[in-house]
């Protein structure tokens, strides 16, 4: 499972270029929260009930900045592209439980907790149609956060006990309205 969410506040200047042409800086503020769950239950030889869980959570915020370029079209059509990118400092929480016997014997159960920072960047391409207070924008954005998704990680068989902190990336993309 996958639990996301990101709050910006921004303040930011509009120049006009031409008649057809604007551009828009900003800054501001972005608050996230990332929580990924992965598990796993099996049965077989000696797994009876046996459940692993892998589970990395991040809570965060700092400052992010950007610029929007918007083309007017005409009948009130227009083409639109941003970027942001922004540093995030939080909490980082990353979790490896793995037992047996419907949860009787644990086999793992290790938590990492640390405080860090996770750089974003994001880009948005689009076109919009206005009428007076009215506005419609659609287009594709691409959000990625780099090294938000940590886990301890068992680095061999072997090595009973000894233990890595695995990092790993977050990306989303899609279509918006």
């Amino acid at each position: 499972s996958l639990l996301y969410y990101a709050f910006d506040i921004d303040i930011g200047r509009t120049w006009r270029v031409d008649e057809s042409l604007t551009m828009r800086a900003f800054g501001g503020v972005r608050v996230a929260h990332a929580d990924q769950d992965f598990q796993a239950g099996y049965d077989g030889v000696q797994a009876v009930g046996s459940r692993v869980i892998s589970r990395s959570e991040f809570n965060g915020a700092g400052p992010s900045a950007g610029a929007e370029a918007r083309w007017a079209l005409k009948r009130g059509f227009g083409l639109f592209g941003s970027a942001r990118g922004g540093m995030l400092y939080g909490d980082f929480e990353g979790v490896a439980r793995e037992t047996n016997g419907n949860g009787a014997q644990v086999n793992a159960d290790v938590r990492d907790e640390f405080s860090g920072l996770a750089p974003f960047g994001s880009v948005q391409l689009g076109g919009s149609w206005q009428w007076r207070n009215v506005a419609f924008a659609a287009g594709y954005e691409t959000t990625h956060y780099f090294n938000i998704a940590t886990r301890p990680t068992f680095t061999d068989d072997f090595a009973e006990g000894r233990v890595i902190r695995r990092k790993g990336d977050l990306n989303f993309d899609g279509v918006f309205f």
